[in-house]
């Protein structure tokens, strides 16, 4: 049996005026919410390492990885954001 971490649909971060990064994968997801500033960790943060974590070890599905990564981008508004995720996370 062949499993994969893959998004099935990828996840668009903005990081720059015109530039965006898209997280395709479980193990892209780790390193992105790995790399979050500790000042700006919220519930839905935490909720969507836990998932990440769940899915890595095969305990959830990769889809549900990917609504948690979902609704943190949207909680901390990267998505309607005017503001490129760099500002976000510090970086």
């Amino acid at each position: 049996m062949i499993t994969t971490d893959a998004f099935y649909i990828p996840v668009p971060l903005p990081m720059g005026p015109d530039a965006k990064r898209d997280i395709r994968t479980l193990s892209e997801m780790h390193e992105f919410l790995s790399g979050w500033p500790c000042v700006r960790i919220s519930p839905s943060y935490e909720a969507a390492r836990r998932t990440c974590s769940a899915a890595r070890a095969g305990r959830l599905s990769v889809e549900q990885a990917r609504r948690a990564l979902l609704t943190f981008s949207q909680s901390a508004d990267f998505l309607g954001s005017k503001q490129p995720l760099a500002l976000h996370a510090g970086k």
